[in-house]
């Protein structure tokens, strides 16, 4: 029995290549549909606990003392992906830069990632909300790294149409939205391109001055775009953690998945991101640290917390 391992065909290489393009064709997705992927119960550890390290990294950023989305919060969160040695992730945030295989490993790792984090995080509101803020905050990370000709290849593979203000409608308002960008004129809107939307999808434009609002609807400049964009994909990955949250009870019942999503959120990884600070413990760790670290009187306290002494 020949148990040695045999050297992929080119062709056969150029085919898996091929599938991956197919399957995974932008480096900032959407995530509308669950892949439909094989993939070991090992990969399926290792993906979970990567982006895991991915999304507190996000969380640790957070925490600085930085602009939101500035140049020195991006430079800082591709810092600590290289040094955590999430390069795929980096990579893709980066626009996908490297060989074309590296780069399609990269996408399909963060697309399959991302679905196997919803188990764990769709299970209550507050692991709903943090995952939803990373993810977000990770959405917008990859999408500020795209070119104008990107971002527009971007909304026309994902079919999202915004309605663009018409020339008329430009000349009419053009006054108030001028007023409405910082350092822009009349000139200048006059060449630029504009969108309207529901003052609620970009709040964080109205809350900063920077859209110009008649009748609840939001004049937004296409510079500005990746906020209305945001307010898509969040509801996308929203509608998605309520839908699974409801049917969640059937994915438990196979137990080496469980085994491993279950007190995901508490588990420790190697850094605690969430502080920054190695070798130390935080405070959602406490709780599984003492079962094991705990002197054994402790221990007993900690494993019944209901019983109490009587006077």
């Amino acid at each position: 029995m020949d148990f040695t391992k045999k050297r992929p065909r080119a062709a056969e290489i150029r085919a898996e290549v091929e599938n991956l393009e197919q399957l995974y064709f932008t480096n900032i997705a959407m995530y509308r549909l669950p892949p439909m992927s094989e993939i070991s119960i090992q990969e399926f550890e290792e993906m979970v606990i990567d982006r895991l390290r991915l999304l507190r990294i996000l969380e640790l950023s957070s925490l600085k003392e930085f602009k939101p989305y500035s140049q020195e919060w991006r430079n800082f969160i591709l810092v600590e992906l290289n040094v955590a040695g999430l390069k795929g992730y980096a990579r893709l945030i980066q626009g996908g830069t490297g060989q074309k295989e590296n780069v399609l490993q990269a996408r399909r790792r963060d697309y399959i990632s991302h679905f196997l984090l919803r188990l764990a995080y769709c299970r209550s509101r507050d692991l709903h909300k943090w995952f939803l803020a990373r993810e977000t905050e990770l959405f917008r990370l990859k999408f500020m790294h795209l070119s104008p000709s990107g971002v527009a290849e971007f909304l026309r593979v994902h079919d999202l149409q915004y309605l663009e203000l018409t020339a008329e409608e430009k000349d009419y308002f053009k006054a108030g939205i001028a007023a409405c960008t910082f350092g822009g004129t009349v000139a200048s809107v006059e060449s630029g391109k504009y969108f309207k939307v529901p003052f609620t999808s970009v709040s964080d434009l109205v809350n900063s001055g920077r859209s110009y609002l008649h009748r609840g609807i939001a004049i937004v400049s296409a510079s500005d775009i990746i906020s209305i964009v945001s307010t898509d994909f969040k509801k996308v990955i929203e509608d998605g953690l309520i839908a699974l949250s409801k049917i969640i009870s059937e994915v438990d019942n196979d137990e080496r998945v469980y085994n491993i999503i279950r007190n995901l959120h508490k588990s420790y990884i190697g850094r605690d991101y969430a502080t920054g600070t190695a070798g130390s413990v935080s405070l959602h760790q406490i709780d599984d640290l003492s079962k094991k670290s705990f002197p054994l009187c402790m221990r007993v306290n900690a494993r019944e917390p209901s019983v109490r002494r009587t006077q």
